[in-house]
C-alpha cells in the first residue's frame, strides 16, 4: 500500500545541515551533516513571483511562479560547527583549554543543505522528511542571550534551485513515510 500524502503536524525532531562542496556536473556534492541541536522551531515559505496584466480596468491575465523557499530554524545549543556551515566561519583552534569559531568580514557566504524531520503525524505516516538542496542564510540571532533564560540562536535562510544537471532546478522535497526513516545521513537523496 502506498503512504499517505496528508498529515497534521506536530513537533520537529532534528535538523541537519550539510555544507555544499559543489553544484556543478551531474549531482551536487555535499560535506559530512552537521547536527543543529536542539531544534525548537523551523519555517519553510514559499517566495512568489506574480504580476497582473490589466486593461480596460479589469484583470485579464495573471500569472505566477515559485521563486525560491524562505526559511528559518530556532535551535537550543550553540555550535561552532553549525556556524561553520551556515556563515562560513573557520574554527582554527581547538585546546584542552578553549575552541575559537573566527568570523571574518567579506567573505562569501556558503551555500548549504539542510533537512529536518516531524515524526508525530497520523494517517499512517511514521515521519515527514523535508530536505532542501541548495541554502543561503539570509539573518537571523546567532547569538542573543538575556538575563536569567535560555538563548536560543536562529537564522533564516533562502533555498534556490540546484544547477546540478540531475536535479536542475530542485529546491526541496517533502517525503512522507509510512516508515520511519529519519533525517538523511548525506545528501543528495
Amino acid at each position: 500500500m502506498a503512504a499517505a500524502h496528508e498529515t497534521i503536524l506536530f513537533d520537529v525532531h532534528d535538523f541537519k545541515v550539510y555544507p555544499m562542496i559543489s553544484d556543478t556536473g551531474a549531482s551536487p556534492v555535499y560535506g559530512a551533516a552537521v547536527d543543529v541541536y536542539g531544534i525548537a522551531e523551523v519555517g519553510l515559505d514559499p517566495n512568489l513571483i506574480t504580476a497582473e496584466l490589466k486593461g480596460d480596468g479589469v484583470v485579464i491575465a495573471k500569472k505566477g511562479k515559485l521563486d525560491r523557499l524562505n526559511s528559518s530554524a530556532t535551535y537550543g545549543r550553540l555550535s561552532g560547527d553549525v556556524l561553520d556551515v551556515i556563515i562560513g566561519s573557520v574554527t582554527t583552534e581547538r585546546t584542552a583549554d578553549h575552541t575559537r569559531t573566527e568570523i571574518e568580514a567579506g567573505v562569501s557566504l556558503p551555500s548549504f543543505g539542510a533537512a529536518f524531520v516531524i515524526e508525530d503525524a497520523d494517517n499512517g505516516i511514521e515521519d515527514l522528511v523535508v530536505v532542501m538542496f541548495k541554502c543561503q542564510i539570509t539573518g537571523g540571532t546567532l547569538l542573543g542571550q538575556t538575563t536569567d533564560n535560555f538563548g536560543q540562536p536562529s537564522f533564516e535562510f533562502e533555498a534556490i534551485g540546484l544547477q546540478a544537471s540531475a536535479f536542475l532546478n530542485k529546491m526541496a522535497y517533502v517525503d512522507f513515510h509510512n516508515v520511519a526513516t529519519g533525517v538523511p545521513a548525506s545528501l543528495p537523496i
